[in-house]
């Protein structure tokens, strides 16, 4: 798959100044900033993309391709007993989301606790080439609204486990729908003052500890 015009960053030496350069933005008190793990697919062929390369690499959002969000459930259980064994403090939430056209709503106990919509600002994704996942990082305002859609798409129970590692919120989910169950890993920016360097520490760090593999790419 010829690629090269997508390709953000392609010297690992320059990694690190475009992984901040995207995620330089106006922070308001809307703005969302997360990162999801999943795999990006090559529409050629239905598979993982691949990149002959050792390094990450940093990718624009193309219709060549897509990100499909969630790990397998062997590591989402890996993830939730090593946390548990290592006494993290996990704070377990459940909430019922309803995906309606334009809105989203959060429930929990039956009650509805928001109503938003979301502008999507950009997404990126990452290729991860030492890791069974890739990342991909989107930047969305989340803006409250009223209760104007009627009709659900769909509803997405959630059972989620967290923990706040300095400006970052950990959230490792299970999500039942009626379409499939899934499983997701998600950093988000609970703080406009956090540090790029260490959201990507971070992300390379669950990668180095749940996900990584040795492909002998050089």
């Amino acid at each position: 798959m010829n690629i090269s015009d997508d390709l953000l960053t392609t010297h690992k030496d320059i990694f690190i100044s475009q992984f901040e350069s995207i995620l330089n933005l106006d922070w308001k008190t809307t703005t969302e900033i997360e990162a999801r793990f999943g795999t990006i697919i090559d529409h050629t062929d239905g598979k993982r993309l691949k990149i002959p390369s050792p390094h990450p690499i940093i990718l624009n959002s193309n219709k060549k391709y897509k990100f499909i969000s969630g790990i397998e459930e062997k590591d989402y259980n890996t993830i939730i007993n090593e946390l548990k064994k290592n006494n993290i403090n996990l704070t377990l939430k459940k909430d019922i989301m309803k995906i309606k056209k334009n809105q989203r709503e959060r429930w929990e106990d039956n009650k509805c606790i928001s109503i938003i919509t979301k502008k999507r600002i950009c997404s990126y994704q990452i290729y991860m080439p030492h890791s069974k996942y890739d990342i991909r990082i989107n930047i969305a305002e989340e803006i409250p609204v009223e209760n104007k859609d009627k009709d659900v798409i769909i509803e997405r129970h959630r059972e989620r486990n967290s923990f706040v590692l300095n400006e970052f919120s950990i959230d490792i989910t299970k999500v039942d729908s009626e379409l499939e169950n899934s499983f997701e890993v998600e950093v988000e920016v609970i703080n406009e003052e956090y540090d790029k360097m260490i959201f990507k520490n971070i992300l390379f760090n669950i990668t180095d500890k749940y996900f990584k593999i040795n492909n002998n790419v050089e």
